[in-house]
């Protein structure tokens, strides 16, 4: 898309899904934080993984909680260990399960304490040997 990071993000909010779906990396990384902040659940959805590994950590940090839990266990599993460290305790607790069983065994050791305390028991409980050996 010719220069997303001129579009206000009323724009941004008011683009379809299969918009958001056609762009590219370099369009992602072009993407302000408060046009990030601007993106729709159904937009966070339609991002191909290289699009999310495209994310940079401020742009993570400028989602919102409902963005966070609305990522797929295949977009949950490209995530870097450095963008999950900055989730919020409000972003760990909206993960599901299945979103928790894609996190890595290095994103498992890259939580915090807080992040890990704000794991729910059947969280925690659903993660595998492979995750914590």
């Amino acid at each position: 898309m010719a220069n997303i990071s001129v579009l206000t993000t009323a724009k941004i909010a008011s683009l379809g899904t299969q918009t958001i779906a056609d762009l590219t990396t370099a369009d992602v990384v072009a993407l302000r934080t408060d046009q990030i902040a601007a993106l729709r659940t159904d937009h966070i959805q339609v991002l191909g993984t290289d699009n999310i590994i495209a994310l940079t950590t401020a742009q993570i940090l400028a989602m919102e909680t409902r963005d966070i839990a609305a990522l797929t266990t295949a977009q949950i599993q490209v995530l870097e260990s450095r963008d999950l460290v900055v989730l919020t305790t409000a972003q760990i607790e909206a993960l599901t399960t299945s979103q928790i069983q894609a996190l890595t065994t290095a994103d498992i050791v890259a939580m915090t304490t807080t992040q890990f305390k704000a794991m729910e028991t059947a969280d925690i409980a659903a993660l595998t040997t492979a995750q914590i050996d």
